[in-house]
C-alpha cells in the first residue's frame, strides 16, 4: 500500500499555475502555423471541459488578454453558454453513467 503524504504544498501550487493568465490554453497555440491554418484545431482545444472552466475563470478573475489589435479588458462575465453547454452535457453523462452502473451493479462482486 503506498501511502501520499499531503503536505499543503500541491494544491496551491496546482491553483496558482491555472490561475495564471499567461498559461492560457489558448495562449502557447496561436502563434502555431498549423492552428492557424485550421481554426478548427483550435476550436477542438476548446471543446475540453477543462478549457472552457479554465477560460471562464480567468475571464472573471483577470478579463481578457489582448490578442492582436484588441487591447486587454478587465474583469469581464465569464462565457454563459460555453458554461451552459458543458453543465448539460454533464448532466447527461451523468445520468447515461448512473444508468449503466445500475444495470452492471448486480454482477459486481460483493468485496466488502
Amino acid at each position: 500500500e503506498v501511502e501520499i503524504e499531503e503536505d499543503g504544498f500541491g494544491q496551491p501550487v496546482t491553483t496558482t499555475y491555472f490561475d495564471d493568465p499567461e498559461n492560457s490554453v489558448f495562449n502557447p497555440l496561436d502563434p502555431l502555423e498549423n492552428i492557424q491554418q485550421n481554426p478548427i484545431v483550435r476550436d477542438l482545444i476548446g471543446a475540453n471541459p477543462f478549457a472552457i472552466l479554465f477560460e471562464a475563470y480567468r475571464s472573471v478573475i483577470y478579463g481578457v488578454p489582448a490578442q492582436g489589435d484588441l487591447p486587454a479588458t478587465g474583469p469581464v462575465p465569464p462565457d454563459w453558454t460555453g458554461l451552459a453547454v458543458l453543465l448539460v452535457a454533464s448532466l447527461v453523462f451523468l445520468a447515461v453513467s448512473t444508468t449503466i452502473f445500475k444495470r452492471l451493479e448486480p454482477t459486481f462482486a460483493k468485496a466488502l
